[in-house]
Order: structure tokens, then sequence, then C-alpha cells
């Protein structure tokens, strides 16, 4: 896929038919007036269609666009809105996503070692950071920072410089 393609989104797909996009491909080929006009007929062709899709009946609406029958989370739209970025919007939602997907992994080990101190087994490793609170999270990061490729370390350092600077003003 070239850089200026894009694959079409559900919406897209819905609200464009056939004929709309027989017109988009017929453009290059316009005049420059002609061109104009079209461009705004077939816009407001889709918005159109955009509205009658609203009209419908709500259960119609969410069956159409829907991700299934769990409830979509943020990593699924980032998935989802990944292939539309350019490529460094899509290495930075990589990074976004990395990070999520860390801090669950992070979550999780976290319940398994509160689970584990509970049953009274030794199941977590005492050089492990198993640390609760802001510094066993600043050593998880650490952790994956160690493990992550470096110019993913510069984004995630990026926007912990971000976050901070947030936590900051917010004082």
């Amino acid at each position: 896929m070239s850089q200026n393609e894009y694959p079409v989104s559900d919406l897209d797909s819905l609200t464009a038919d056939h004929r709309l996009k027989m017109m988009k491909a017929a453009l290059p080929y316009m005049g420059a007036s002609h061109q104009r006009a079209f461009s705004v007929m077939i816009k407001a062709q889709e918005l159109s269609n955009t509205l009658q899709l609203a009209r419908e009946t709500e259960d119609q609406m969410v069956g159409i666009c829907s991700v299934g029958d769990q409830p979509a989370s943020t990593l699924d739209m980032l998935n989802a809105i990944k292939p539309y970025g350019t490529p460094y919007e899509q290495d930075f939602i990589d990074v976004i996503i990395n990070f999520m997907q860390g801090f669950r992994l992070y979550n999780s080990y976290q319940e398994t070692v509160s689970t584990a101190s509970a049953d009274g087994s030794n199941a977590a490793h005492p050089n492990s950071f198993g640390t609760s609170g802001p510094q066993g999270a600043a050593s998880y990061i650490e952790q994956l920072k160690k493990i992550m490729p470096k110019e993913q370390v510069g984004k995630l350092e990026n926007i912990e410089m971000m976050l901070s600077l947030m936590q900051q003003l917010s004082k």
C-alpha cells in the first residue's frame, strides 16, 4: 500500500456507493472548475447518505458499525485508527499501545504478587520489581526501557516528560 492509499473505513463504505466512487475516480480527468463542482456534489451526497444512516434506528446503526459483542477497548480503537496515520503517527500509536500493554502486564504481575503474598507463598522473586506505588511503576518502566528498541525508548521518554509536565501544571 503506498503512502497515499488508506483502507476504506466502515463509514466510508456505507456512505459512498459505487457511483460516488466512480465519480471520485473520474475527478483527475476533469477540468479544475468541474473538479470543484463534482467534489462538492460528491461530499454533499456522502453527507446525505450519512444523515440517512443516522436516521435509521439505533439498533441498526450499532449493528452496522459495531466491533462485536464485547465492549470496545482503547487498544482496539488505537489498532483500528493506526492504518490511517502517517508512518510517524503509526510509530507513535505503537509506542502508546506498547506502553498500555506493558502497564496491563505490570498490573497483572502486581495482582499475582498480591495474591501470592496473601496466600503466604513465595511466588514473587525478592529481586523483582514487585513494589507497589509510583516507585514500583517507575521500576517497571525502567525494565521496559531495557527491552524496547531505542527509538521507542526515546518516544516513551518524551511521553513521560509530557505527563510529568502536565502533572506539574495541574498542581
